[in-house]
């Protein structure tokens, strides 16, 4: 049984014979979000979607032997780099009865990547189902060769047959390092404008109903919240922290990515359902 308890213990994973006896109770992990048995080995797996984004495998005492996937899964290395054993939120996992080990994540908000890995955690194979909604925009230097999507980036090839041209190779969203990033936190975001002001690669993205325009930089692979213009839809209690009623800009000034109080400005009221960003930045 997993729990996320918020007392000084944490979460943790606990065991409990089938009489309902109390038994073995794993602690130290920071987001258990998926758990199953490995019966022939006698082994435990547990999925944690803590900044740490590996599968935790223990014995049946309790104690941790071995991990699947590298750690920091998605931000280690070259962060926002894709690999096959770099995950990035992970909400499933399984193991078969030939001990081959499987893994689901979801991209912390959209996006589904199944991964199987042999008994000896080498790479089997992986299936993509990265959007819904969602449309794409490319980075105009590279002549359509760099492809975004509002969390993804893909690298094309279009020499192949349709259907082969796309590889992913990057993913721009750091839940950890930004978690109030709109991305994170309105759940409408759909539609990309990627743009080069002078030299600096920049996204855009609103939502269905085209409330707000959001602006990133981009640190390498991570989108880094820079920008929004709002036309009212949130409140001071409400997301995003600080912002003012009615129609108002935020401009990340110290550089952080998060917000502060004194980053925002009201704007006469304003509404639409067109926003566009030319390549000068204006909008």
């Amino acid at each position: 049984v997993s729990t996320q308890s918020t007392g000084e213990q944490g979460p943790s994973v606990s065991s409990y014979s089938i009489q309902g006896n109390p038994g073995i109770r794993i602690t130290g992990i920071d987001n258990p979000s998926a758990i199953a048995g490995d019966i022939g080995r006698k082994r435990l797996l547990i999925a944690d979607n803590g900044p740490s984004q590996q599968v935790l495998i223990y014995d049946l005492n309790g104690r941790m032997v071995d991990s699947l996937g590298v750690k920091g899964g998605i931000y280690s290395g070259n962060s926002g780099v894709y690999a096959i054993d770099k995950f990035s939120g992970i909400n499933g996992v399984g193991v078969d009865s030939n001990g081959n080990y499987y893994v689901g994540t979801n991209g912390f908000i959209q996006g589904t990547i199944l991964r199987a890995f042999d008994s000896n955690k080498n790479p089997k194979w992986e299936l993509f189902g990265l959007t819904f909604i969602d449309n794409a925009d490319v980075d105009p230097s590279t002549d359509g060769t760099d492809v975004y999507t509002k969390q993804y980036h893909f690298k094309m090839d279009y020499s192949k047959p349709p259907g082969q041209q796309w590889t992913l190779f990057g993913y721009s969203l750091d839940a950890f390092k930004y978690p109030d990033d709109p991305r994170l936190n309105w759940s409408d975001e759909s539609s990309v404008f990627v743009r080069r002001i002078g030299s600096r690669l920049t996204m855009w993205l609103t939502g269905m109903y085209a409330g707000y325009l959001v602006g990133y930089r981009f640190d390498n692979e991570i989108a880094v919240p820079c920008v929004i213009f709002s036309h009212g839809q949130s409140t001071p209690a409400q997301y995003p922290p600080y912002s003012p009623a009615g129609s108002w800009l935020w401009r990340d000034l110290n550089g952080d990515g998060n917000f502060q109080r004194n980053e925002y400005q009201t704007l006469p009221s304003m509404g639409g359902w067109a926003w566009e960003v030319d390549n000068d930045g204006n909008v």
